[in-house]
């Protein structure tokens, strides 16, 4: 057997596997997953503290409009989903900014040099 050296693996000669994960939009695509991932965590556990504590957070408008217990649970679901994939979203822009000094958002790489 032959000795294969880095440069014939390497992406795009077509010997050996293809490794893709040090591109830059496969980062990004990964990173993705994690935001939401956290996002969705951060708002579950919005929503069973507000289901133990029972936070008094129902707007006036909303409370002629859900005025049941089943419906501050789904405006509770609604806020506190949103609020934690927003969330999740801010602090991965701030960990890329402090760490990499860039940052994606809508799919456009932006950086602070």
């Amino acid at each position: 057997m032959r000795y294969i050296s880095p440069e014939e693996t390497s992406p795009g000669k077509g010997i050996g596997p293809e490794d893709n994960s040090h591109y830059p939009q496969n980062a990004t695509k990964q990173q993705g997953f994690l935001v939401s991932a956290f996002g969705l965590a951060l708002g579950f556990t919005l929503v069973i503290l507000y289901l133990l504590l029972r936070i008094p957070y129902l707007p006036e408008k909303f409370i002629e409009f859900m005025p049941t217990f089943w419906g501050s649970i789904v405006y509770s679901i609604i806020v506190y989903f949103t609020g934690g994939i927003v969330v999740g979203c801010l602090l991965s822009i701030l960990y890329n900014l402090l760490l990499h000094k860039r940052f994606e958002l809508f799919g456009i790489e932006h950086s602070i040099d």
